[in-house]
C-alpha cells in the first residue's frame, strides 16, 4: 500500500510540475534534433567483411605429397591465429599509414602529446574483429566516409593475409634450412667414408678381382690377421655409408618436397564476404538521440520535482517545530 502511495504522490507531482516538464522535454526534443542532423554529428557508415583462415597443413610437403584427407577451412587455432594478427600492432599502423589517418582524424602529430596513442585509440574506436560463432571472422570499419570505410576493411583483410603468409614462409624458410643442413652434412659424412674405405682398400691393394683371392690365399697367418681386421673395418664403413645414403636420399626427398610448398602464393584465408561502400549510415541512429534525450530530460525534470518537494516539505517541518 505505501509503494502504492508513493507512485500516486510521484504521478502527483509529475501532474504538477507538468508544465516545466514539458517546457524542457520540448526543449531536449528540439536541441536533440538540431544536434542529431547529419551537418552537424557527421554520420558513420560500416562497412564488413567475413573472412575464414585456410588450413596451414594443405600446403605441408606432408599434405601435398601423401595420401590424406585434407579439410580446406583453418580450426580453431587458425581463427585464434588470426585474431590475433587482427588487433596486432603491426596491422593498425600499417592501416594509420595507408590511410593517412593523422591526417583523416584531425591529429596534429607535431602538437599532440602521445599522437601514436591518439591516432590508435580512434582507429580501435571505429574498427572491430569479432569471432563468429560459425568460426569465421568479421572484420568491421566505421567511418564518415563510406568508400574509406570499404577500403580499410579491405585492406585490413589483405595486411591479415600478407602477415599470416609472411610467417608462415618464415618458418618454412627455417625448416627447408634444417634438411638442407642435413643434406649438406650427410654428404660430408659420405665423403669422408668413401675416402676411409678406398685409404683402407689402398693398404692391400683391393680391387675386388680374383687375383686379390690369390694374394689372400698365399697370406700368412700373421698377415691373414691384420688382413681380417682391415677387411672387417671395410665392411662396417660400408654399412654406416649405407645409412648415410639412405638418410641422405631421404633428406633429399624431404627437401625437394619442402622446397616445392616455398614461394607460392597460397592465400591463407578465404573471403567469404567482401567489404563494399554502405548504403545507408549506421551511427549515430537519429531517432534514438532523441528518444534517449527526451527521456533523460524526462528522468532529471522528475528527480529535480521530487527533491523539490522534499526540500520544501522538509523546511516546512522545520519551520513548525520551531
Amino acid at each position: 500500500m505505501e509503494k502504492q502511495l508513493n507512485l500516486i504522490s510521484v504521478l502527483r507531482l509529475i501532474i504538477r510540475w507538468r508544465k516545466p516538464i514539458l517546457i524542457v522535454c520540448a526543449l531536449a526534443l528540439v536541441v536533440s534534433i538540431v544536434i542529431s542532423d547529419p551537418h552537424i554529428m557527421k554520420p558513420y557508415f560500416a562497412s564488413k567483411s567475413v573472412i575464414i583462415p585456410s588450413n596451414p597443413s594443405v600446403t605441408n610437403s606432408e599434405a601435398m605429397f601423401e595420401e590424406k584427407n585434407q579439410g580446406f577451412f583453418g580450426t580453431s587455432d587458425d581463427v585464434d591465429r588470426m585474431m590475433t594478427i587482427a588487433t596486432s600492432a603491426q596491422l593498425k599502423m600499417h592501416i594509420v599509414h595507408r590511410f593517412h589517418l593523422f591526417k583523416h582524424y584531425d591529429i596534429d602529430s607535431a602538437n599532440e602529446d602521445y599522437p601514436n596513442y591518439a591516432v590508435m585509440n580512434e582507429l580501435e574506436d571505429n574498427y572491430q574483429s569479432e569471432r563468429t560463432d560459425k568460426g569465421a571472422i568479421e572484420i568491421t570499419v566505421y567511418d564518415h566516409d563510406k568508400d574509406t570505410a570499404a577500403a580499410m576493411a579491405n585492406e585490413i583483410v589483405n595486411k591479415i593475409d600478407d602477415i599470416s603468409k609472411t610467417i608462415m614462409m618464415e618458418n618454412k624458410q627455417k625448416m627447408l634450412s634444417i634438411y638442407t643442413g642435413k643434406v649438406n652434412h650427410k654428404e660430408e659424412e659420405i665423403k669422408i667414408l668413401t675416402d676411409s674405405i678406398i685409404k683402407l682398400r689402398g693398404t692391400y691393394n683391393l680391387n675386388g678381382n680374383i687375383s686379390d683371392l690369390n694374394r689372400i690365399n698365399g697370406m700368412n697367418s700373421e698377415e691373414r690377421a691384420r688382413f681380417d681386421l682391415v677387411n672387417e673395418s671395410i665392411k662396417t664403413l660400408e654399412d654406416k655409408k649405407k645409412a648415410a645414403l639412405k638418410e641422405l636420399n631421404n633428406s633429399i626427398g624431404l627437401a625437394e618436397q619442402f622446397k616445392a610448398t616455398i614461394n607460392k602464393d597460397v592465400p591463407t584465408v578465404f573471403i567469404l564476404e567482401k567489404a563494399y561502400p554502405a548504403e545507408k549510415k549506421s551511427k549515430p541512429v537519429r531517432w534514438l538521440v532523441v528518444v534517449t534525450s527526451v527521456l533523460i530530460a524526462f528522468i532529471v525534470m522528475v528527480l529535480t520535482a521530487i527533491v523539490s518537494d522534499y526540500y520544501k516539505d522538509l523546511k516546512v517541518a522545520l519551520k513548525n517545530e520551531e
